[in-house]
């Protein structure tokens, strides 16, 4: 991978300076998040268990205002999935309270099981009630449905098409809360951009469970962890909350090898296997964009490493 870095690094030496790349932006005017008033959601005292004596989490209170950005983090199988579930109503706490404000939500589940394979792109993500067109047609745009892709049925698309299209449909029902599990799972770099663009758009409420920390870092504006049974809630974006548990980290150790810097290094190590996947192929006029950022996080992810073994 180094080799690989060098190598691009002596090619990049030779090309002369250009206008840096520019990606489109999402230029809609999304609906949301202007039906209820300033709080959606509060939850005191509350637990879940499935079988009343295994507990997911016990004792928990937290809050949800309008325009928050709340992502829920914490190892697999802790409850966060089940956390969305009681929020959207599909699940009753076993004790405590949770009240949720009369709101439009949309949920965007892994399983992706609201798509009708019958319909094409165009027609799924207009629905019935077909927005204005120009619209739908722009948001699939944005989210790299354009031309002749509109016209394709659901039933032959891949994972990551669907998921692009079924976020589509999603924002197009311009909903107050967007609950969203794992929205950018299995997708290639150009659809988490695109998804990531079209997220960061919407003007509404986001309730987030995602181990994708790019996405989690553009988007967060609370972050809430679960783990061993306690949720906890930390008020501010995912990088001041990976501050925060640097700066937590044991004396005599700080910001070399806690889990803020474990954090740093694995998302690193993704994104570097993301750039590499990339660079094969690189999309028209991105491969100098692309290559500088893969110097950029090489040259980071090695000075993490020598600082690890310091």
């Amino acid at each position: 991978m180094m080799r690989h870095a060098k190598a691009i690094g002596s090619r990049l030496e030779r090309i002369h300076a250009e206008k840096p790349y520019e990606a489109a932006g999402l230029r809609l005017r999304l609906d949301g998040g202007v039906g209820p008033g300033p709080n959606l959601a509060l939850a005191t005292d509350l637990g879940f268990s499935y079988d009343g004596h295994h507990w997911l989490f016990r004792k928990a209170g937290f809050f949800l205002r309008r325009e928050d950005r709340l992502a829920v983090i914490g190892p697999n199988g802790c409850g966060k999935t089940t956390l969305l579930r009681l929020i959207l109503g599909q699940l009753q706490p076993t004790e405590g309270s949770l009240y949720v404000a009369p709101a439009q939500v949309a949920y965007l589940a892994q399983e992706l099981e609201t798509l009708d394979p019958r319909h094409t792109v165009l027609q799924e993500a207009a629905g019935s009630d077909a927005p204005d067109q120009p619209q739908v047609r722009s948001l699939l745009g944005c989210l790299l449905f354009s031309g002749e892709a509109v016209a394709k049925p659901v039933s032959v698309l891949s994972r990551g098409e669907k998921i692009r299209l079924a976020l589509a449909k999603t924002l197009l029902s311009s909903p107050d809360l967007l609950v969203l599990d794992e929205p950018t799972n299995g997708l290639d770099l150009p659809s988490r951009e695109a998804v990531e663009e079209a997220l960061e758009g919407f003007p509404g409420t986001i309730v987030l469970v995602s181990h994708d920390r790019y996405l989690l870092r553009r988007l967060a504006t609370r972050v809430m962890n679960l783990e061993g049974g306690t949720l906890t809630v930390f008020p501010g974006s995912y990088v001041e909350y990976l501050d925060s548990r640097r700066r937590a980290a044991p004396p005599g150790r700080p910001g070399r090898g806690g889990p803020a810097d474990a954090d740093r290094r694995l998302l690193l190590e993704t994104r570097l296997a993301q750039l590499s996947a990339a660079l094969d192929a690189p999309p028209e006029g991105q491969a100098e964009r692309l290559q500088q950022e893969f110097l950029a996080v090489s040259r980071e992810l090695r000075s993490i490493r020598e600082a690890s073994q310091a």
